[in-house]
């Protein structure tokens, strides 16, 4: 599967703004610290976008988010919308990459114990392991 690969953001909240931009609010790197479990977040959001070759172009996709290995949500693409992200646009030079992503939003969104947000994709070669959240009790301060 060389040439393809998935990037996640995920963040408290994503904002769209004039011009065509996004905005992402509260990013989290590699891990969310909780004060403790279980804990119940008004909003967590994940941008979750797809990459691949022109050459190669998605002929199945699907998004999908697993909390310690079990889905909790996933997002269909259809085979049309595919095609649509690797289009030409006019006086410019031809696309290399097309890609596919999209915006889930839980709200609000509960953790009963320390865990593992993954997100996928899962193509027509395959699965593309993607980025994660690793959520844990903070540790408490030194006193």
């Amino acid at each position: 599967m060389s040439g393809r690969h998935i990037e996640a953001i995920f963040c408290d909240d994503i904002r769209n703004e004039i011009g065509n931009k996004m905005s992402f609010m509260g990013v989290y790197l590699n891990d969310m610290h909780v004060s403790d479990f279980p804990i119940t977040i008004p909003k967590l959001c994940i941008f979750a976008s797809v990459h691949t070759a022109i050459e190669k172009p998605f002929k199945e996709l699907e998004l999908v988010v697993r909390k310690d290995g079990e889905t909790i949500s996933s997002i269909k693409f259809e085979p049309e919308s595919l095609v649509l992200n690797a289009t030409s646009r006019e006086g410019f030079a031809p696309p290399t990459r097309a890609h596919a992503g999209a915006a889930l939003i839980f709200s609000p969104f509960q953790f009963d114990g320390p865990c593992r947000l993954d997100v996928v994709a899962i193509t027509e070669e395959g699965e593309l392991t993607g980025p994660k959240l690793y959520v844990t009790k903070a540790l408490a301060p030194a006193t």
